[in-house]
């Protein structure tokens, strides 16, 4: 069963590729959130940065919670290090708490391609895949 492309600015979309494309935008989001931790001085800073990554990450967890009980298990982990990290606290336990949230997503990101992508490529005709 092959899925209906969806429509982006530069025409239809495979399943695949807006995959590719989220995977994308969150490696983009914790390498942008970790540039900008370095010069962060107190934890209402951190905590916004702890709070855009959860509100980002809380429609993802959604859709695991539905397809996948491990991966929204590690993901409900690094939620509640996002959480913490939000919470008054001195700055560089904050800052510690943020990073190894990120750190945690960063892989879950990678198993999640694992576990999806790959299957796909094995299993799904090679133009179904194509973007």
């Amino acid at each position: 069963m092959m899925s209906a492309p969806v429509e982006t600015w530069g025409g239809p979309m495979k399943a695949t590729g807006v995959l590719v494309g989220h995977q994308s935008f969150l490696r983009s989001l914790f390498d942008g959130i970790e540039r900008e931790l370095r010069d962060v001085k107190t934890s209402a800073e951190v905590a916004a940065f702890a709070q855009l990554a959860e509100r980002m990450m809380s429609d993802y967890g959604a859709i695991e919670k539905v397809q996948d009980a491990q991966g929204y298990s590690n993901h409900q982990d690094c939620v509640s290090f996002l959480i913490q990290a939000q919470q008054a606290r001195p700055v560089m336990e904050a800052k510690s708490l943020l990073l190894l949230a990120i750190h945690m997503l960063r892989d879950h990101v990678v198993e999640e391609e694992q576990g999806i992508m790959m299957p796909a490529a094995e299993t799904f005709q090679a133009r179904s895949l194509q973007s």
